[in-house]
């Protein structure tokens, strides 16, 4: 599976990845040498790691060759999933669950050694870019200037009320990533929403710790592609919908919203290259928001958001300009 190869290293996953396989298109297409590898890979084509007395290790499957980790020259971190044999639900204080514990941190050292080995390449998004989290970016966001929404994490009804009186609107969102659930033949995830008095009533006096947000009054949103110091942005009309008026992701594909290419301001686009600079990251999907009052209004970055949904609409080909960029870092020296 793994032939010699030289020049340019992607790291994605096996499915629903189609940004990947869009890419590799226009590598091929430029002619440039490539290799993809799958976080599944690792452990599921017989993967042989040989580590000489020269200290050079060679990666490879049991049937066929390995390759050098020497030949490449830029590396793309797409994705990197636990592979779907790890993924099935235990039972809590179980020994199969200690035994699945085990197995992930394996995964995860195995991983981790790997990316060790080609860390002094070229890279365009890296492991450590998903370690930031949202709480942690809005802090850096706030520290270079961006203007984000009053932020509360709390977990009891008292707090939550008082932040509910202090804002004419809240909403709630995940702390961590968006996260899909999935029940036989359905698949559920979570939205941005809105927290009305209702709810707040329903709830016990105290809660599992939770991420609150006061309400933008929204003109619209934005979703920017940063490519290393390059900005692609689109407004996304989501205020004419219900459905849609607060997480455009709660898609209307009977009356799609409507999106357009947009032309940050030079000021947006320097804070925003400061607060990629900050977090040591060259390319992500960010998030923000114009308010009624004409403000801007930072919400997060994502390092693998679906660059596609900016691509298409705009006409930006960006899949092709990330294959242009790889080709181009795999002939830079670092």
């Amino acid at each position: 599976m793994y032939p010699l190869f030289q020049m340019i290293l992607l790291l994605s996953e096996r499915n629903c990845e189609e940004s990947t396989n869009l890419v590799i298109d226009w590598i091929s297409f430029f002619g440039a040498d490539f290799q993809r590898i799958n976080g599944e890979d690792l452990v599921s084509n017989g993967l042989v790691v040989n580590i000489s007395g020269n200290g050079k290790a060679i990666f490879g499957t049991s049937n066929e060759s390995g390759f050098k980790t020497s030949n490449i020259k830029s590396v793309w971190f797409r994705r990197w999933r636990i592979p779907p044999m790890l993924r099935h639900a235990v039972l809590l204080n179980s020994i199969e669950y200690d035994a699945y514990r085990y197995l992930v941190s394996e995964f995860n050292a195995l991983s981790a050694s790997f990316f060790a080995g080609i860390s002094k390449r070229n890279w365009l998004n890296k492991p450590s870019d998903l370690t930031h989290n949202k709480i942690f970016v809005l802090t850096q966001a706030s520290l270079v200037g961006l203007k984000i929404p009053e932020t509360l994490i709390c977990q009891t009804k008292v707090e939550l009320r008082a932040f509910h009186r202090k804002h004419s609107g809240i909403i709630s969102k995940s702390i961590g990533d968006t996260t899909f659930f999935r029940s036989e033949n359905r698949t559920f995830s979570n939205y941005t929403v809105e927290i009305t008095d209702k709810d707040i009533d329903s709830l016990e006096e105290h809660f599992y710790p939770s991420l609150f947000q006061s309400k933008i009054d929204k003109q619209y949103e934005l979703r920017i592609f940063y490519l290393d110091g390059d900005f692609h942005a689109m407004a996304i009309f989501s205020q004419g919908d219900r459905q849609t008026e607060i997480d455009f992701r709660q898609y209307n594909t009977r009356r799609p919203n409507r999106c357009v290419p947009y032309n940050l301001p030079a000021q947006i686009k320097n804070l925003l290259t400061a607060l990629m600079k900050r977090l040591d990251m060259n390319c992500g999907s960010i998030d923000l928001v114009r308010d009624k009052k004409g403000n801007y209004n930072f919400l997060e970055v994502n390092p693998v958001g679906q660059f596609s949904m900016v691509s298409y609409p705009c006409n930006y080909h960006l899949e092709r300009k990330v294959a242009q960029y790889l080709i181009k870092q795999a002939h830079e020296r670092k």
